[in-house]
C-alpha cells in the first residue's frame, strides 16, 4: 500500500533534499530528550521518529520544529516552542503550545527556521511501492522498430510487477526536458524498496541519447537517477550506448546498465516473430525473449551471460560492423511472470 510523502530541500549551501513520511524533528542536534527544562514540552514531541540535523546556525534551537503527516494525507509544520520561532512564507507559525490550529504545508511553501536556515516544499504526493518503469522511444530517420520495442516491453513488464506504474514517452513527447521532468517526478514517489526500470530505444551519438531539442547526456541521466531511491536498471538500445560507462564515477550506486553497443559501435534492428512480424531493436528483442524464457523471478544481471551468443545470427541485415552489447553494474531483480487473464494471441498459442 502506497503512502504520502513530503519532499523538502535545504535552501542553504548544502542543498540537501529530504523525503519525509514519518513525524520528523528539525533542530541543531538530534537530541531525543527535551533540551530546555524551563520551557513547556509540546505533547507532539514524543511522536517525532526521525531527525534532520541543522549545523552552524546559533539561532536554531535543539528542538526547533516538527513536520508531521496527518490522517488525511497532508503534512503540517509545528513550532516546538522554539526560542526564535518559525515562519511559513513570511508569516509566523503559532507555537504548538498555543492551542491555535496547525499550519498545513503545500508545494512551493518556504519554511524559515532563521535568517540563515530555510527549506522549500518541493512536492506533496504518494510514494510508489514496488516497480516503476519509464520507456522512451525516439524513432526518426531510418528506424522502424521503436514503437514495437516499447509495446513489447510494456506487455512483459506488466506481468512482472510494473502494471500501473509504466510511463511511456514517444517521438515528439520524448524530448530531453520531458525525460528529465518525468525522472524528477519518479524520484519524488520512489521509496528505498523501489525497482526503477529505464529503457531508451532510438538514435544515439557521441554525446548521448537523441531526444528532441538536445542530447540526453550521461551526466543528465545519472544526475537524475541519483535522486531515485532503490535499485535502478538502465537499458539503452541505440548506437554509441557505451559512452554511458566512459566515466564509472558518474554511475549512481545500485544501478545496472544494459547497453546495446560499444562506445563507437552501432546498434541494429531486425524483423522479429513478435508484434506481428514487426521490426524491433535487436537488443530489446533479445531482452524480451529472455524474459519469456525465464518466467521465474530473475536477476537481470544474468542477461549478460547470453549476450555472447545472442548476436551471432546477424544475417538478416547488411552489417558492416558487428553489434557489441555489454552489461555493467549492480544486481536488479524482477518479479516472476504470472498468468494474465487477458493474453495476446501470440501468448495463447
Amino acid at each position: 500500500m502506497s503512502k504520502k510523502i513530503l519532499v523538502i530541500s535545504d535552501k542553504g549551501p548544502n542543498k540537501r533534499r529530504f523525503f519525509l513520511s514519518e513525524p520528523t524533528h528539525l533542530g541543531r542536534y538530534d537530541h531525543v530528550e527535551w533540551a530546555v527544562r524551563n520551557r513547556q514540552i509540546p505533547m507532539v514531541f514524543k511522536d517525532l521518529k526521525v531527525a534532520i540535523e541543522i549545523y552552524h546556525d546559533i539561532f536554531i534551537s535543539r528542538n526547533h520544529a516538527g513536520i508531521l503527516p496527518s490522517k488525511n494525507g497532508s503534512f503540517f509544520v509545528v513550532d516546538l516552542n522554539s526560542r526564535n520561532g518559525i515562519y511559513l512564507n513570511g508569516a509566523r507559525v503559532p507555537s504548538e503550545t498555543s492551542g491555535r490550529p496547525r499550519v498545513t504545508l503545500s508545494k512551493g511553501d518556504v519554511i524559515a527556521l532563521s535568517s540563515y536556515t530555510s527549506f522549500s516544499v518541493e512536492n506533496v504526493g504518494e510514494s510508489v511501492d514496488g516497480h516503476i518503469a519509464l520507456l522512451v522511444g525516439n524513432e526518426g530517420g531510418n528506424l522502424r522498430g521503436v514503437h514495437a520495442d516499447l509495446e513489447e516491453l510494456t506487455r512483459k513488464l506488466s506481468t512482472r510487477g510494473f502494471a500501473g506504474n509504466i510511463h511511456q514517452l514517444y517521438n515528439s513527447g520524448a524530448t530531453c526536458s520531458a525525460i528529465l521532468g518525468r525522472l524528477d517526478e519518479i524520484a519524488y514517489s520512489s521509496v528505498p524498496d523501489s525497482h526503477f526500470f529505464f529503457h531508451y530505444s532510438g538514435h544515439g551519438n557521441e554525446k548521448g541519447l537523441c531526444a528532441g531539442e538536445k542530447e540526453l547526456t550521461p551526466d543528465d541521466l545519472f544526475s537524475r537517477l541519483r535522486n531515485i531511491r532503490g535499485k535502478k536498471a538502465v537499458v539503452l538500445d541505440c548506437c554509441h550506448a557505451g559512452i554511458f560507462i566512459d566515466n564509472p564515477l558518474l554511475i549512481p550506486e545500485h544501478t545496472l546498465l544494459l547497453l546495446a553497443s560499444s562506445r563507437e559501435g552501432p546498434a541494429y534492428e531486425k524483423k522479429t516473430e513478435r508484434a506481428g512480424g514487426a521490426f524491433m531493436g535487436r537488443f530489446t528483442a533479445a531482452l524480451v525473449k529472455y524474459l519469456d524464457a525465464h518466467r521465474e523471478e530473475i536477476d537481470l544481471q544474468a542477461f549478460g551471460e547470453i549476450l555472447k551468443t545472442a548476436f551471432n545470427d546477424q544475417v538478416d541485415v547488411k552489417i558492416y560492423q558487428p553489434q557489441a552489447p555489454s552489461i555493467h553494474g549492480d544486481r536488479f531483480t524482477v518479479f516472476s511472470s504470472y498468468s494474465s487473464p487477458i493474453r495476446s494471441r501470440e501468448e495463447a498459442k
